[in-house]
């Protein structure tokens, strides 16, 4: 027996493993074929492949062919925290006894610091993601509780952590597993600072600083700094009012006959991790989708619900999709998705080039008297048009300069001043303000300004409506978050014509958003159901559920334990039932109102 990795009959030899063995950043870990990236991308396609030799592994030939109980390094990262938990377990309790005792002393130093790990990110509400998941598919939230996860695990103390939302996306049952992290961070002699919406964070916090009073250029003041119990008496803080105010009851509507109500029916879901599930949609109401993150309701609404009602819609039936039947599509026209991806790749989309208003204040300039002496077209008015635009930036307003090894930096433009149209343009005013002017004017303000142009102020005041009366009609949309370019998308179909017959999805329409923003968005969907809409809505909000007509509850868990519809009804009757972590949370919400 040869005690070196080698065969003579074969003529192959290997080097001993090492950690870079199962490294797939590192070359002598990572498949060769397509360099640890796991995909391929060919010379006469943009779209990537997956790669034929590692089937997405990302590890070499030699580093997939050592198992560990079984299973090779990239099938142990294609599990979850808790699988790969049970799977050392099994390890440890059978093949880990026969060992050596040397063998066992190496393993008793590494095992307990990956289970720590592992611990960690189930505590903190990521045991649903595999750890193979590439982290530009994760959102903000998953990424930071990630970070937060590795920090734990490195023992650090002493150290300043600065959390931008790290509730974003998380139900609340997760947001009190989050506050325990933090906690114990901060024990362990850390200062966190974090800048967040959530109450329960904000009431768990030991010191409040409060910016406003509102937002945009009624904003940037220190409204309040000190402890919570003086912070919730301060009379002009909005946030202050938000956690005193009560939990918001349902919108007022003449009461329905059950019997009549219309319902869209899908039967028999199956994708992911749902468990052969029928759901009952009721029209023409404020429908909430809730549930623990991994519980399965994007994969309920957004994989399998929408694109069926497409392929309904469109009378192109779509075989790959999972379910068995779907009723009720006679009482719906179409369909639209309200989420918060980006309006646009560049700086040239903004607020008013989207809601369609930048095409009359380009006509309103061209019909001043200046205008026309010069043979200018509303064209001329566009940051898109050669003959109006600054030559040096192409309309942007900024130049970009490419660095070495670092992200790309964009300054001012030095010929148009960021202004990004040039002289003879900029020489045209409106009511003594240039195109430019206007493009930098916050929606409030503009308001007031065409307050007189009925086709401006009607979008204007939509946009108002739901909150965004801070942000310039210019703002480049690459640079807008995901709730502010959500919020723009359901105003530019809000002042769209609709027949009443359209239902509105929207996923997780409050991330990022204060409650007093929330109060603006509700009031916006209220009047399109009074229109004759309906809305469904994936939320975690509680603000969003107590004012919900209809909840649908998935659960009970995240992943394998998820997936099924655990309890649907009036958020009173989901209270009153405690079948989930949901049912939980808004049983002891609405004892705690009662109780004030």
């Amino acid at each position: 027996m040869s005690t070196r990795l080698a065969c003579g009959q074969c003529n192959l030899s290997f080097p001993d493993p090492e950690p870079v063995t199962f490294n797939f950043n590192s070359p002598y870990g990572a498949c060769p074929t397509c360099e640890g990236l796991g995909v391929i991308t060919q010379p006469d396609a943009a779209d990537e492949q997956i790669c034929p030799d590692c089937q997405g592994a990302r590890i070499s030939p030699y580093g997939r062919s050592i198992l560990l109980n079984q299973r090779s390094i990239d099938q142990v990262t294609a599990l979850t925290p808790p699988e790969i938990t049970s799977w050392l377990d099994q390890w440890e309790s059978v093949s880990l006894q026969e060992r050596s005792h040397q063998f066992q002393a190496i393993a008793d130093q590494i095992i307990p610091s990956v289970r720590s790990r592992l611990n960690y990110l189930t505590e903190i509400g990521l045991g649903y993601i595999q750890l193979s998941r590439p982290s530009q598919t994760l959102s903000g939230g998953e990424l930071q509780r990630a970070r937060l996860a590795a920090c734990l695990g490195a023992g650090t103390t002493g150290a300043c952590y600065i959390l931008d939302e790290p509730t974003a996306g998380l139900h609340a049952n997760e947001t009190h597993k989050l506050l325990k992290i933090l906690q114990r961070l901060k024990q362990a002699g850390n200062t966190m600072i974090v800048v967040e919406h959530d109450h329960d964070v904000i009431k768990s916090g030991d010191y409040i600083v409060d910016i406003g009073p509102r937002a945009g250029t009624e904003g940037g003041n220190l409204v309040f700094s000190g402890e919570f119990e003086q912070f919730i008496q301060h009379q002009e803080s909005i946030t202050a009012q938000g956690l005193t105010t009560s939990t918001p009851s349902r919108r007022k509507t003449e009461e329905t006959d059950p019997s009549i109500l219309q319902f869209l029916q899908l039967t028999g879901a199956r994708i992911n991790n749902l468990k052969e599930v029928t759901l009952k949609v009721p029209l023409q109401q404020l429908v909430c989708v809730t549930g623990v993150s991994g519980s399965g309701k994007t994969s309920l609404i957004i994989d399998t619900l929408v694109p069926a009602i497409k392929s309904e819609l469109n009378r192109r039936p779509n075989s790959a999709l999972l379910y068995d039947s779907l009723q009720g599509i006679e009482h719906l026209q179409q369909i639209k998705i309200i989420d918060q991806t980006a309006l646009g790749k560049n700086g040239r989309s903004n607020p008013a080039t989207y809601c369609g208003i930048w095409d009359e204040v380009r006509k309103l300039f061209s019909k001043t008297k200046s205008a026309r002496l010069r043979g200018y077209a509303p064209r001329r008015f566009s940051f898109n048009s050669a003959e109006g635009r600054c030559g040096e930036c192409r309309g942007t307003g900024v130049k970009r300069i490419d660095l070495k090894f670092l992200p790309p930096v964009f300054l001012p433009c030095e010929k148009c001043h960021a202004k990004r149209f040039n002289r003879g343009t900029l020489s045209v005013t409106y009511r003594g303000k240039t195109v430019s002017d206007v493009l930098e004017m916050p929606i409030s303000q503009a308001w007031e300004f065409f307050e007189s142009i009925p086709r401006i102020r009607n979008v204007l005041q939509v946009m108002l409506d739901l909150g965004l009366g801070y942000l310039a009609l210019g703002q480049p949309a690459n640079l807008l978050s995901g709730g502010e370019a959500q919020r723009i998308r359901l105003a530019s179909e809000l002042v769209s014509p609709l027949n009443g017959r359209t239902l509105f999805v929207l996923d997780e329409p409050t991330r990022g958003l204060h409650s007093h923003d929330i109060d603006c968005l509700l009031r916006t969907l209220n009047k399109l159901i009074d229109a004759g809409n309906s809305v469904l809505v994936i939320e975690h909000h509680p603000q969003v559920m107590c004012a919900a007509d209809w909840m649908i509850d998935m659960g009970p868990e995240a992943g394998e334990e998820g997936g099924f519809l655990i309890d649907e009804g009036s958020p009173e009757e989901i209270a009153a039932n405690r079948q989930g972590a949901t049912g939980r949370m808004l049983y002891d919400l609405y004892s705690d109102v009662a109780s004030d």
